[in-house]
């Protein structure tokens, strides 16, 4: 991820320093061929992620009601916040990279001097840009996301109101 990340650095600096054609080119084809190796990492990853929650998530109302150890919260907690850190930060780079590449695309598209060749070129790289699996892992992070914390809230809701109840029959009895 850190060589993935140099590079889209330098991809950013290429594409603003107004660089030719082919230089920008050159600097994708490099970005491209480093983001689909993390992609390998991040499939893994999303099936990993998945497979926990999926063991963390029915502990979590246990642990809440029976007032469990401060050491369980913490893990599922930190569990979640190096996730959502991670998942974020690698779909923040990709949509700075993204909104760098969509500009200088459409700079370039409304350029008259591009010969019909680059023309395709630059049509089919736009286009590759909303279906190559980065893209496509951030839109399916961002509404899992946007899932798990709503479950997350539903989850403390219903563990606080279970620890409530719990709480007024001890207290009748």
């Amino acid at each position: 991820m850190i060589t993935s990340r140099r590079l889209g650095k330098q991809f950013i600096k290429v594409v603003q320093g107004s660089s030719s054609y082919n230089q920008v080119i050159e600097a994708y084809g490099d970005l491209r061929a480093a983001t689909l190796q993390m992609n390998d990492f991040i499939r893994s990853y999303i099936f990993l992620n998945y497979f926990t929650f999926l063991t963390y998530y029915p502990e979590i109302p246990i642990v809440l009601r029976s007032g469990g150890s401060l050491a369980e919260i913490t893990s599922i907690l930190l569990y979640t916040v190096v996730t959502v850190w991670f998942w974020m930060t690698a779909c923040e780079f990709h949509r700075t990279v993204k909104r760098t590449m969509t500009e200088w695309l459409f700079e370039k598209q409304t350029q008259e001097s591009l010969k019909p060749k680059q023309r395709i070129r630059l049509l089919m790289l736009s286009n590759e840009l909303e279906t190559k699996p980065i893209a496509i892992s951030c839109r399916f992070f961002h509404v899992s996301y946007d899932l798990i914390s709503s479950m997350f809230g539903l989850i403390i809701t219903y563990s606080l109101i279970m620890f409530q109840t719990r709480a007024s029959s001890l207290i009748d009895t």
